[in-house]
């Protein structure tokens, strides 16, 4: 069955900013007053950042989920995969609202440039550095589903292992170019990671107790993918 983008981006777009909204609100409320119309900017890309990390650790998780046996008797396999498609165009669309909100913050003064190019920014570079080439990793991953006919199944489970690499990658961007220094972020972090490695570790194990196999994204109701 073939993705349909228009459902799936409208209603997770509208979504998404619902859920971040109080998140937004209650950033600001902890602002000086003085400063609060000037830092609308910053929290709205604190805000969506930390909610596009999430989704991203969901998207990972549920991709994960989609071959192992275990957590497919939590959630059926085909509502894995169009869950892990789902929360993944999602964490793009709050990444790059992350991205682009910066113009509008002139406490640092980020520049079109300074967000797309690597090396350019004045602000910890090196780790806005990584978190622009996930940016970039993560845009290849994601629609590389849609070409998939196109550059054979072979090429994009390949691709789909740069999803790793965008997480982590993520992790560290959050950790060392992000501002949110308070213990529950950390939390946060730390806690994703494990689990995603735990998660992995847990694919891992099962692949290699079921044998070597096929693996096609699954259809919807024992339909053939196409």
């Amino acid at each position: 069955m073939r993705p349909k983008f228009g459902i799936p981006i409208a209603g997770g777009l509208f979504l998404g900013f619902v859920t971040s909204a109080p998140l937004l609100a209650a950033g600001a409320s902890t602002a000086p007053a003085s400063t609060q119309g000037g830092t609308f900017f910053w929290y709205l890309s604190r805000t969506s950042g930390l909610v596009g990390y999430v989704l991203l650790f969901l998207s990972v998780c549920l991709g994960l989920a989609i071959k192992t046996r275990f957590l497919e008797l939590l959630v059926p396999r085909w509502q894995n995969f169009d869950l892990h498609q789902f929360t993944a165009l999602l964490a793009t669309a709050f990444i790059g609202l992350h991205i682009f909100s910066l113009l509008g913050d002139h406490y640092i003064g980020f520049t079109l440039e300074s967000l797309l190019v690597p090396l350019q920014a004045s602000y910890k570079p090196e780790w806005v550095s990584v978190g622009i080439v996930a940016f970039y990793l993560f845009l290849i991953v994601t629609f590389s589903f849609y070409i998939r006919s196109s550059i054979g199944q072979k090429t994009w489970r390949a691709l789909h292992y740069l999803t790793f690499a965008v997480f982590f990658m993520g992790l560290l961007h959050g950790l060392f170019a992000g501002s949110d220094t308070e213990a529950w972020a950390k939390f946060l972090y730390w806690g994703t990671a494990v689990a995603v490695t735990g998660v992995t570790g847990l694919r891992i194990w099962d692949s290699g107790s079921q044998g070597p196999a096929a693996v096609r994204p699954p259809g919807r109701r024992g339909a053939p993918s196409s």
